[in-house]
């Protein structure tokens, strides 16, 4: 039989004294030392409720908006996310485009009453027929 060159009896000494020196090893310290802490006075007061968070906002609600006429937009009233009331103007449209088209018509009126003046009806229905 080949025996170990540490026995059971030397390796349990072994065991013990170390913990003796582990046990032992905080007895020097003096613990009649008062260590300081902070204390404070207990006071009501309103309690504010913060949160710090990460992630998306879905809507509730989500409605689309269009016009009823094209044009280019010359003013926006509104900003993303503001609260708008039925019947509140969002934006205003571009009126130059508009005026020339009212302008063109004023003017094929009056060509066309003027032809009603000097001519009759006829040719006057055949005119409005064509604008």
């Amino acid at each position: 039989m080949i025996r170990s060159p540490f026995s059971h009896r030397s390796f349990d000494a072994t065991c013990i004294a170390i913990g003796l020196v582990i046990l032992l090893s905080g007895c020097g310290q003096n613990d009649s030392e008062i260590r300081p802490f902070a204390t404070a006075a207990t006071v009501i007061a309103p309690l504010t409720d913060s949160v710090l968070a990460t992630g998306r906002v879905h809507t509730i609600t989500s409605v689309d908006v269009s016009s009823q006429l094209s044009g280019r937009i010359d003013e926006v009233y509104v900003d993303l996310n503001d609260q708008v009331a039925e019947g509140d103007s969002l934006a205003r449209l571009d009126p130059q485009r508009f005026q020339s088209r009212v302008e063109e018509l004023t003017a094929a009126l009056a060509i066309a009453e003027a032809e009603l003046l000097s001519t009759g009806t006829d040719k006057l229905m055949i005119r409005v027929a064509q604008c």
